[in-house]
């Protein structure tokens, strides 16, 4: 998606409605000191943790925002490559690294030298992990820095995967390679679920295999497969599936404990099922929803420096700014009340670093490719 006009604009809208699923997951956590919910033995416990929290449990769901994103990021990532008539891969790495990387450094640098939320202070081991975008590989630097930076690492090493992706999809077709992906996550996750059956029989998964990309490589191939679908003329599977199938069990997966396990592919096909269905039927805007629909395409535009910067804003607001001018004895609404307030003024910032940082990186990305593609037009010994 190189030129305006071929944009597919419910992308972005998509975007924007992610990242504010994750921003309410962390403002949860900010509120209640974790954002995972706890389960009793068959379903999720939301009564013993008092009537805020039964109240402000459906933000748990903002980790959705998550598969979200990498399904998007699939789907972007494959209609982007096969509309290159190049097909360079090297060109591919080339332009990934000015849009993700310069401002990931940024942040990096922000939370570690000049923001720093958490009590624990940055080692240089957390440093090198984040610059060397392997992280979420190792368990001490997962969440340092910035929690939500493990998701950056695994969309770069998904990146890193990508040829191999199109190879197989080559070779063995698209159908097959999802399928082939999905059993590769369905295998990490059950060897985890075995293992909390048979505690001490079963050698421990490895905590780098458990946070590596594999895990989230079905939704991933989701959108490069829907992409490609969409570039072939062809009409995807799940378009022709109602729309509140993967939803609903998306939900129940997130209540019901026995699904659990199953709730990152549910998300995924949910998403998938949505962008199949505004592919073949785009929705309808009333009057109502026009000021939130444009809303949700800023908020998209920019969602990515939003995601490098919001989560430790909040924690710095919820740790220090707040007790300073109400007291350390808030209640739950309170915080969540004082967190969304936070929104704007969050994106305020993430768009100027959007307009000034992401998007003169993404220009300099393409300055590098045409002076290279320059060199490599000139006739030898004429310049």
């Amino acid at each position: 998606m190189n030129e305006e006009h071929q944009r597919i604009e419910f992308l972005d809208h998509l975007r924007g409605v992610a990242i504010a699923m994750v921003f309410c997951l962390h403002v949860f956590g900010e509120t209640f000191a974790s954002d995972s919910p706890q389960w009793g033995r068959w379903f999720v416990d939301i009564v013993h943790n008092g009537i805020s929290y039964f109240l402000l449990f459906p933000f748990t769901y903002g980790w959705v925002g998550v598969a979200i994103f990498f399904v998007l990021s699939g789907f972007c990532i494959h209609l982007s490559y096969e509309r290159d008539q190049t097909r360079d891969f090297h060109r591919f790495f080339f332009r990934r690294f000015f849009r993700i990387y310069p401002p990931y450094c940024i942040a990096v640098v922000l939370f570690t030298f000049v923001i720093t939320p958490y009590p624990a202070p940055a080692t240089t081991r957390d440093l090198v992990t984040h610059v060397l975008l392997i992280n979420n590989l190792d368990e001490a630097s997962f969440f340092s820095l910035n929690p939500s930076f493990w998701t950056i690492a695994v969309e770069v090493q998904l990146y890193a995967l990508y040829p191999l992706l199109v190879l197989m999809a080559q070779r063995f077709g698209w159908a097959s390679s999802l399928w082939l992906a999905g059993s590769v996550a369905l295998a990490i996750k059950a060897y985890s679920v075995l293992q909390g059956y048979f505690e001490g029989t079963m050698l421990p998964l490895p905590s780098w295999l458990w946070h590596s990309p594999l895990r989230y490589w079905f939704a991933w191939t989701l959108g490069a497969k829907l992409a490609d679908d969409f570039l072939q003329g062809r009409r995807s599977v799940l378009s022709r599936c109602p729309m509140w199938v993967w939803p609903s069990l998306t939900i129940l997966s997130g209540i019901l404990k026995p699904l659990a396990p199953f709730t990152w592919e549910f998300a995924a096909l949910a998403t998938g099922t949505v962008i199949a269905h505004l592919l073949v039927r785009p929705l309808s805007q009333t009057f109502l929803s026009h000021f939130v629909v444009r809303h949700m395409r800023t908020v998209g535009l920019a969602s990515y420096s939003m995601y490098l910067v919001h989560q430790p804003i909040l924690s710095w607001l919820r740790r220090q700014a707040f007790p300073a001018v109400f007291g350390s004895d808030m209640h739950p609404f309170m915080i969540v009340l004082l967190c969304m307030g936070a929104w704007l003024p969050i994106l305020s910032l993430a768009w100027l670093l959007y307009r000034f940082i992401e998007i003169p990186s993404i220009s300099l990305g393409k300055q590098f490719l045409r002076h290279r593609q320059a060199g490599r037009s000139v006739v030898p010994g004429l310049g």
